[in-house]
């Protein structure tokens, strides 16, 4: 009984996504979403693009104009369940209540480099998508937290610990500021 439950929710859940967000495996589509989304605000522009960039105790900020949006979020494409060979070490987890909803999914398994990815969406529109990676080697120990909020920006926390040297931490934050190029949030 318990298996039908899960088995039921799990197809609820993927039945209330579009089409263009599923592919074959029945995980979500990281590289089409972040494609799509790249290709969108491509439409827009240049897009100004207020940046936060911290290591250290060295914090910059500066305005830049984005005219490639899938060079500016190619580190995203590493958020990609369907390249991970055994798709069954993920446990899919949902959490709603009144319109908002939180999609997880998470291993166990601390050799694969994608360890969560969580979306967030509220009434059916992703608001938040979050993923955290883990590399360990004998040379370094790399963890990375990756934040987008489709059409307002994103965050990246990478923290490195090479054995060679002092651990590192670099923090960069983006927010697309619309207003300048009369970009409207969809």
């Amino acid at each position: 009984m318990k298996k039908i439950a899960i088995i039921c929710s799990v197809v609820f859940l993927f039945s209330c996504q579009s089409k263009t967000e599923i592919n074959k495996s029945g995980f979500f589509d990281f590289p089409a979403f972040f494609e799509k989304e790249a290709k969108q605000l491509d439409l827009n522009s240049p897009l100004m693009v207020r940046k936060t960039v911290s290591e250290g105790e060295s914090v910059n900020t500066f305005d830049s104009a984005v005219r490639d949006w899938k060079k500016e979020l190619q580190l995203f494409e590493i958020v990609n369940l369907n390249a991970v060979k055994n798709k069954n070490i993920y446990s899919v987890s949902v959490d709603s209540s009144k319109g908002l909803s939180i999609e997880r999914y998470t291993t166990e398994d601390t050799t694969v480099e994608l360890q969560e990815v969580s979306i967030t969406r509220k009434n059916n529109r992703i608001e938040l998508v979050e993923a955290f990676t883990k590399l360990r080697s004998f040379w370094v120990d790399r963890e990375m937290r990756l934040s987008y909020q489709p059409y307002r920006g994103y965050g990246m926390l990478i923290t490195e610990d090479y054995i060679w040297s002092k651990k590192s931490t670099r923090e960069i934050y983006a927010e697309i500021d619309g207003t300048l190029s009369g970009f409207m949030e969809k």
